[in-house]
């Protein structure tokens, strides 16, 4: 009973999960859709996720057809398309470039202040 509460609480960063048949943007929709984000703010927060992440202009590409680097940044900008209290990370600069790896880590403590655990 429980459980879907506490669920949706938490957001977890892993390696190679990702739907590699849809494009980097149709990943974060999915992802916001699934976690029962409504469409307007899952336009706005994709948007914003887009561009923190340099992902705009691979946006139409499939994931499958991008590259490591470029994967993991989708991983770690899926889960910022909902509001969770706890984030758990697994290596999640692995793959990232030093200035990904700085706009990652400057995202996650913007986060925190904000009342994020991770």
């Amino acid at each position: 009973r429980d459980g879907t509460r506490i669920r949706n609480r938490i957001g977890v960063v892993q390696q190679g999960e990702s739907f590699d048949f849809t494009t980097v943007e149709g990943n974060l929709d999915v992802y916001g859709m699934l976690w029962g984000v409504p469409r307007a703010e899952r336009r706005k927060r994709r948007e914003e996720l887009l561009a923190r992440f340099d992902l705009g202009e691979i946006r139409k590409r499939r994931a499958f057809d991008i590259s490591g680097g470029q994967k993991r940044r989708v991983q770690v900008a899926k889960e910022f398309m909902h509001d969770m209290e706890i984030l758990f990370l697994d290596e999640p600069t692995v793959g990232l470039d030093i200035l990904m790896r700085r706009t990652l880590l400057d995202s996650v403590r913007d986060e925190v202040r904000r009342g994020l655990t991770v």
